[in-house]
């Protein structure tokens, strides 16, 4: 949640950051920050299943080098992206999807 607290905090101020952390974490992503983190393990199978129908020659890469990259894809999607693009890409983003923007 560190990605996405400082990234609201470039935006808006601690408060209004605050709101929008909460309604992040138990409104759009409600089972991604809990103890068993079923939301985001139930998001990397889905995204595992689809590069299993559309990347075939990737995935079988990754079999042949022994490269697991559930723990990559985990920490993408619980940090929501954010650490993965420049700043205005993610502002952006960020505008366009989530509850009044940034």
């Amino acid at each position: 949640m560190n990605f996405i607290c400082a990234f609201l905090l470039l935006f808006m101020d601690e408060e209004s950051a605050f709101w929008l952390l909460a309604t992040i974490v138990e409104d759009m992503l409600p089972d991604y920050f809990t103890r068993y983190m079923i939301g985001s393990k139930a998001d990397v199978q889905v995204f595992k299943d689809i590069a299993r129908e559309k990347l075939p020659r990737l995935l079988v890469h990754f079999q042949r080098i022994d490269y697991d990259f559930t723990f990559l894809l985990t920490q993408w999607f619980l940090c929501l992206f954010l650490n993965q693009h420049p700043t205005v890409v993610r502002a952006r983003s960020a505008a366009v999807s989530w509850p009044s923007g940034c």
